[in-house]
């Protein structure tokens, strides 16, 4: 290509090449851009394409990325997405990747007809349209105590703000039981009353250094101690508006979580009669949540896990949304899977991911995640080695705000997160070094921190992407792509004469001519 040309078609297609792709609030094509804090009891999909690099030579190849965000409460459902490469451009097989939010669900090549790639049965995942924050509260020792009960409820909702969420343990649960005790109801009630979303975490007898396994009725027989769960959590309040939320039971691939004796086969078989109990109630307020996995546990989470999922296949559909524990020693935020900054990743404030890409495995793929417990023990220098220092009030209430403020938020699939704990009413000294309120209702620094924090935005697109390489023909120009897609539930606007790629042919070198002599 003449350099004059050339220079011209780069002036053309420059604005294209460093215009950023739609966003969560950008404009959508033929539309407006979506004000925050509108619910949309719909999918609102933005579809989007770019290339790279951005100019190559004959046969280079060049990478392109697909994505779906999606800015809706709903998930779009049955997707199908048609690629169309420019003239002379082919696939190149084997380098399709389909992502969900970050976790890669799918290698499959594309359906290929001449120069259209397709792409079917994708779904993608609704926005995060809620608070995220959320805190432990620590009064099941106190329970009948109104004053404790009522005061930590109020310290959760000056934490979290409206919308925030409040877990809470329920212990000592027996097979006869007919309902919750009344201050359970009682707390429940007037988490709702505070806009707080509650979570009861329901547990049996506890053995004074270890927990007892859930009594059975027989190997493998769960029935009578799955209804009584189920009893107790009909027994709890429901508000039409708001959801109750259960877990059940916590870490179970722990040894002193499970009778000394931890056995995943036993666990996803009690977690799938529990299910079952709870959901025949048909009562859609109740959204049940597994026992999250401790990361530093007797058995490892992949591996139990997997154990879970192989030995009762039913396992991976019986809970609503996977509840997890990302306990970072004294790590910082920054140290996380996401960015590829872990060396230790089980330790890390996003150790879910390593979960969710078993259950994506095992072929359930649009899950979301309650972290269940998380945060910083004063005095934590486990990871000293590597260079970090020991946590102190000072760099924890740092680690703590910035892990809400730059990296939970960013990531869509965590829909809350419940740091470990606000404060222990007995003052035991296991928990003194988590407390996030002294015992005189002071403040620690990450209360402080983390309670100012702007929670007005907690909205975050879901996002499918696509990546393929696709390798350039031997010709000199511009060329443009094309994208649509089609869902079941929404339709979503096509992208024509997108991702310009230039094709530059090299400048042939001039061949001196021979003088005569």
């Amino acid at each position: 290509m003449p350099r004059r040309l050339f220079l011209f078609v780069l002036l053309l297609v420059l604005p294209w090449l460093l215009a950023p792709e739609p966003g969560f609030g950008d404009p959508i094509d033929g539309g407006d851009s979506i004000p925050l804090g509108t619910r949309l009891p719909y999918p609102v999909v933005t579809l989007g394409k770019f290339a790279s690099p951005a100019w190559v030579k004959p046969y280079e190849q060049v990478t392109y990325t697909i994505t779906l965000s999606n800015n809706g409460d709903v998930a779009a459902t049955g997707v199908k997405v048609w690629d169309t490469l420019p003239e002379g451009f082919s696939y190149v097989r084997g380098s399709s990747r389909v992502y969900y939010n970050s976790l890669l669900i799918s290698s499959a090549n594309p359906a290929v007809s001449g120069r259209t790639l397709t792409w079917t049965g994708l779904t993608v995942p609704p926005r995060r349209g809620d608070s995220y924050f959320g805190i432990n509260t620590f009064v099941q020792d106190a329970c009948n105590d109104t004053a404790t009960l009522i005061g930590q409820l109020d310290q959760a909702a000056g934490l979290t703000g409206w919308g925030g969420w409040v877990k809470q343990l329920l212990p000592g649960i027996e097979t006869g039981w007919q309902e919750a005790p009344q201050c359970y109801k009682d707390f429940v009630t007037e988490a709702y009353n505070r806009g707080l979303k509650p979570v009861i975490r329901l547990a049996g007898a506890h053995a004074g250094s270890y927990w007892h396994k859930p009594p059975a009725d027989g190997p493998l027989n769960y029935q009578s101690f799955a209804w009584a769960l189920a009893r107790v959590v009909a027994s709890l309040p429901k508000r039409d508006g708001h959801k109750l939320y259960v877990q059940i039971w916590n870490e179970p691939n722990l040894d002193t979580e499970w009778g000394l004796q931890p056995n995943a086969r036993e666990y996803a078989t009690f977690l799938s009669q529990t299910y079952d109990a709870i959901k025949a109630y048909n009562d859609p307020r109740v959204v049940v949540i597994n026992g999250p996995m401790s990361p530093g546990a007797t058995i490892k989470p992949d591996d139990f896990i997997r154990q879970m999922f192989s030995r009762v296949p039913a396992s991976l559909w019986k809970w609503d949304i996977w509840g997890t524990h990302a306990y970072p020693g004294n790590h910082p935020p920054e140290y996380n899977i996401h960015q590829g900054t872990a060396v230790y990743d089980w330790n890390t404030i996003d150790a879910y991911l390593k979960e969710l890409a078993i259950i994506a495995a095992h072929g359930r793929t649009d899950v979301r995640v309650f972290i269940s417990e998380t945060g910083h023990n004063l005095g934590n220098n486990v990871f000293a080695f590597e260079g970090y220092p020991a946590i102190g009030e000072s760099n924890r209430a740092d680690y703590m705000k910035r892990a809400f403020r730059d990296y939970w938020a960013a990531w869509p699939e965590v829909i809350g997160v419940a740091p470990y704990e606000l404060n222990d009413p007995l003052q035991r000294p296991d928990w003194l070094a988590w407390d996030w309120v002294y015992a005189g209702g002071l403040h620690h620094p990450q209360y402080t921190e983390v309670a100012r924090l702007d929670k007005n935005s907690p909205f975050q697109p879901s996002v499918v992407t696509i990546t393929f390489r696709a390798k350039a023909p031997y010709a000199s120009g511009v060329f443009y792509n094309s994208v649509s897609a089609i869902a079941d539930n929404t339709t979503i606007p096509s992208r024509v004469n997108v991702a310009p790629v230039i094709v530059r042919t090299p400048t042939p070198t001039p061949t001196p001519t021979p003088t005569h002599t």
